[in-house]
Order: C-alpha cells, then sequence, then structure tokens
C-alpha cells in the first residue's frame, strides 16, 4: 500500500516562477500640464507687453502736438481730461501751413544749457484767455525728442483753442498732449503682473503636478524576472508512485 502522504505531489517548476510586483506612485499629469502652460503664458504675456509698452510710449511722444516760437497754433482737443505742455528742447517741429517761420524744422538745444524762458497765451474760440497751471516732474527722452514739463491744461469740455509762444530763444517748441508716461507706466505693471502671475500659479500648479501623495494610489507594475536557472538532466522527475508490472 501505498504512502498517502506521497500521493499527488505538487511538482514546482523552477523555470516558471511568479513576477514580482513593484508599487510605483502616479504623477499628475494635469495639474503639471497646467502650471507648464500658465508659467510659459505668464512670462510670454509679460515680455509681449513690456515690448509693446516701449513702442507705443515712442509712438505717442512722436504724435504730441507741437507749436513753435513766434506762432499762433490752433489746438482742437476733441476729449476731455488733462493735458500737458512740455518745453521740448530736441525734436521737430512739421510742416503748419501759414507763415509760421520756425515751422517744418529740426531744433536740438544744448543739453547743458538752462530750459528757455517762455510765455505761453491760450485763448479758447471766443478770444477768452485760458488759464494754465505750473507742472513739473514729468518728462521724456525717447525716439529722438526730449521735452520737460511747463504748464497743464484741464479740458472739461471739447472745443478749439490757439496757442501763442513767445521766447528769446528759438531753438526748441511747445509740444501739447497726454502725459505719454502715465500710459507707459500703467503698461508696465500690467506686464510685470502678468510675468508674476504666470510664476506664482504655474510654478504652485508644476509643483502639484510633481509631487507623489501617500495618499496617492499606487500603479502595480511587474519586475523583470532574473533569468531562470538551468534544468536538471532527469527534469521533469519521474511520476509517483512508480508503475507496478503486471503481475505474471
Amino acid at each position: 500500500m501505498s504512502d498517502p502522504t506521497l500521493a499527488n505531489p505538487t511538482l514546482v517548476n523552477p523555470a516558471i516562477q511568479p513576477m514580482p510586483l513593484v508599487a510605483r506612485g502616479v504623477r499628475r499629469k494635469g495639474p503639471l500640464g497646467l502650471g507648464l502652460l500658465l508659467l510659459l503664458g505668464g512670462l510670454g504675456a509679460g515680455v509681449v507687453l513690456f515690448i509693446n509698452a516701449g513702442s507705443q510710449y515712442k509712438v505717442a511722444v512722436s504724435n504730441l502736438q507741437r507749436s513753435p516760437v513766434a506762432c499762433d497754433t490752433g489746438l482742437d482737443f476733441t476729449s476731455t481730461g488733462t493735458f500737458t505742455f512740455y518745453i521740448e528742447t530736441v525734436g521737430r517741429v512739421g510742416d503748419l501751413g501759414g507763415d509760421c517761420v520756425n515751422a517744418n524744422r529740426a531744433y536740438a538745444r544744448a543739453s547743458d544749457a538752462p530750459l528757455p524762458v517762455v510765455a505761453l497765451t491760450l485763448k479758447d474760440a471766443s478770444g477768452t484767455e485760458v488759464r494754465l497751471d505750473r507742472a513739473s516732474g514729468s518728462s521724456y527722452d525717447v525716439g529722438g525728442y526730449v521735452g520737460q514739463a511747463a504748464r497743464t491744461l484741464t479740458i472739461d469740455q471739447p472745443g478749439q483753442y490757439t496757442l501763442s509762444v513767445e521766447s528769446d530763444a528759438n531753438d526748441f517748441a511747445i509740444a501739447i498732449g497726454r502725459d505719454p508716461a502715465t500710459d507707459y507706466d500703467n503698461q508696465r505693471l500690467v506686464a510685470l503682473a502678468a510675468a508674476v502671475g504666470g510664476l506664482v500659479l504655474g510654478g504652485g500648479f508644476t509643483l502639484l503636478g510633481l509631487r507623489r501623495p501617500a495618499s496617492e494610489p499606487y500603479v502595480l507594475e511587474p519586475q523583470t524576472p532574473a533569468p531562470a536557472p538551468p534544468q536538471p538532466a532527469n527534469w521533469p522527475p519521474p511520476a509517483w508512485p512508480p508503475p507496478t508490472p503486471p503481475a505474471q
């Protein structure tokens, strides 16, 4: 009688082993992509806005209306607000028409020379003189124009005016318009805000996407098994128990 403990043995092939599983944390691809997008978008928008602010600043200065010395220049204020009168020592006056002798020419006063003494007289359409307030601090030096603020005027109602410029010197002109530095500073602040916002938001989402929190599920991946050992010559082993030869 055969031993029951040896019945139906379990055979294990050493060449076939189960693959061990390795846990791997999952990165958050959504926040990571969004963070990179915000980071690059914010920095790009800031650079574009900053460059655009410089270009618009030059255009605003060149578009100021100019009145030369010894001329009566008509000014048409089509909008309300505060306008600045600059003593422009470097620049150019275009062809204003009429018989103004100092029109359609360039001028460049020496940089070390003091500002010229000038008398400005502004009259409205009815011939009434309008008061000009003193101003200081605002200036520009860009695109071949150099100017220093001298007077300001607040327009409550759009209308036409006439400006008379009188001075012993003629190597300058009066430039009139809104302060171009105000818009330039505002646009630079917007550019800086866009860049900082992109850094903060983009950096936050990027760090969130790179993190692997402990509460995040893990993905089990099979690990590459080691090469199987060589099989013995007598594999597989003989069946157990050995077969009994038939009786004679």
